[in-house]
């Protein structure tokens, strides 16, 4: 009985409980990490402190899923990623390897680049031009919480007939049609991460990244809130199927970021209830974890044998390969996110100024190119043959804007560039008659998009135009599905 009355109060308090153990977490990070710190101490628990405040308020208070996914991105590449270099690598091994090929080393020599990472100044100020990006951003959610009190959202949805009593087909056909389309992207490398496409044709290659990354997602999040609707009771079903999908679209892609999908769904399911059933989401999310890392593994094996050409037993499961794909996953884990490191490289660069913001916000997307933070800051992926492979470094928007070398600007262009994305979720809401599955899955991709932002700037107009087609298609399976 006790048991069951714990549950009970956790599942009413799902994301009170995240919070919790994020809090947790974050403490103990920061008790081992601020040991190691060069710099103010103060600063460190300041730093720390502040994305905390805003990760907890957008979790617990936003009624914003892009803010509560860009804190989560903030929180990863920011906090978590400095304070576990600090604790496992120490400052004085020298933190963040890739700092080293940064356009200070002169003629192989990076005295200059490491003695940087053992001033105190150089992570102070570093810190305190991230929080100036970071508030914000949580400046942006505080005035976005008052402006969505004021919009009203109708959310009454009844599927019709022919939802209801072609369902089944639908699922069976759209299972076999996404198995087929997932199967001819990956044998013929039409649209793949890191790879520029075999095929010539530009209207199929777009076609089938659209699908893959926008189209096939946004099916799922109507299918999610109108089997939530119709039938309660197979909706994890449909939930736990949504992952599968998300799995087989992922080893198509060659992406190993089947996770943000997949969660933005289950968020979706949890910040709308407030009965949450705890052991279905826990099993659910369990099924979803086999299947990420099983992706992360599969995806390490293939890229390795696309990028080198070999075909040495790559694909067989045994220790060597097992060992390489658990290395892949913790360095992953650890320092795949977008954040501290490449605020470093821009602190580090001398030649910061509003020239060379405009002349870096003016790039076109060449197959041939190199992206300036990569040829003069970042110094990486120089000597790839760009014919065969699209690699490059991504600044993220708080380092991007931190290219002016002007802390109000960073301030300035992170509060109204993240307001203006907010906005984009009220729309989703509206348009999918407030579908919380879509709007979640619209604010993970906007999140992603500002925390990856900063190579070829003004073709954001493509990610833009892909989330327009997002809101044509939910809007047409509203008249079709729905009275």
């Amino acid at each position: 009985m006790f048991i069951k009355i714990l549950i009970n109060k956790i599942s009413n308090n799902f994301l009170f409980l995240i919070s919790l153990l994020l809090i947790l977490t974050q403490f103990i990070l920061t008790y081992f990490s601020i040991q190691n710190y060069p710099g103010d101490k103060l600063i460190y628990f300041f730093f720390s402190f502040s994305i905390l405040i805003y990760l907890t308020f957008a979790l617990l208070k936003s009624n914003s899923f892009f803010h509560i996914f860009l804190s989560i991105f903030i929180f990863l590449g920011f906090f978590w990623k400095l304070s576990l270099n600090l604790i496992i690598y120490n400052v004085n091994s020298g933190i963040f390897k890739n700092i080293s090929r940064s356009s200070n080393c002169l003629k192989n020599s990076c005295d200059y680049v490491s003695n940087q990472l053992l001033n105190s100044n150089f992570y102070d100020n570093v810190l305190i031009v991230s929080l100036v990006g970071i508030f914000g951003f949580f400046f942006s959610s505080i005035f976005f919480k008052f402006i969505r009190k004021k919009i009203n959202i109708c959310s009454n949805i009844i599927p019709n007939f022919l939802y209801k009593n072609f369902i089944s087909f639908f699922v069976i056909f759209g299972l076999i049609f996404i198995t087929l389309i997932s199967w001819i992207n990956f044998e013929y490398l039409i649209f793949q991460k890191g790879l520029v496409s075999q095929s010539k044709t530009f209207f199929l290659n777009n076609a089938f990244g659209w699908l893959l990354l926008y189209g096939i997602p946004t099916l799922l999040t109507f299918y999610l809130n109108a089997e939530k609707t119709r039938n309660y009771k197979i909706f994890f079903l449909a939930l736990n199927l949504s992952h599968l999908v998300h799995f087989i679209i992922n080893i198509s892609l060659l992406s190993r970021g089947m996770i943000f999908n997949t969660l933005s769904n289950i968020l979706g399911y949890i910040k709308n209830n407030q009965n949450v059933k705890f052991i279905k989401i826990l099993v659910s999310t369990l099924f979803l974890l086999i299947l990420f890392f099983s992706s992360i593994h599969f995806v390490t094996l293939t890229r390795d044998k696309v990028y080198t050409g070999s075909n040495d037993n790559l694909n067989i499961i045994n220790k060597e390969n097992l060992d390489r794909s658990n290395k892949t996953i913790i360095n992953l884990l650890i320092n795949r996110w977008v954040g501290i490191e490449e605020m470093m490289l821009v602190e580090n660069f001398e030649d910061k100024n509003f020239n060379f913001f405009l002349k870096s916000l003016n790039e076109k997307q060449s197959n041939q190119s190199i992206p300036l933070f990569d040829s003069m800051i970042f110094k990486d992926y120089q000597n790839i043959d760009r014919t065969k492979f699209n690699f490059v470094s991504i600044p993220g928007l708080i380092a991007f804007l931190y290219f002016s070398n002007n802390f109000l600007f960073v301030f300035l262009g992170c509060f109204l560039f993240s307001f203006f994305l907010s906005l984009i979720e009220i729309f989703a809401l509206k348009i999918s008659i407030n579908n919380v599955f879509f709007a979640s899955l619209i604010g993970q991709l906007l999140a992603y998009r500002i925390i990856h932002f900063g190579v070829y700037p003004l073709e954001t107009y493509k990610f833009l135009i892909s989330i327009f087609l997002c809101f044509i298609m939910h809007f047409i399976m509203n008249k079709m599905f729905l009275k």
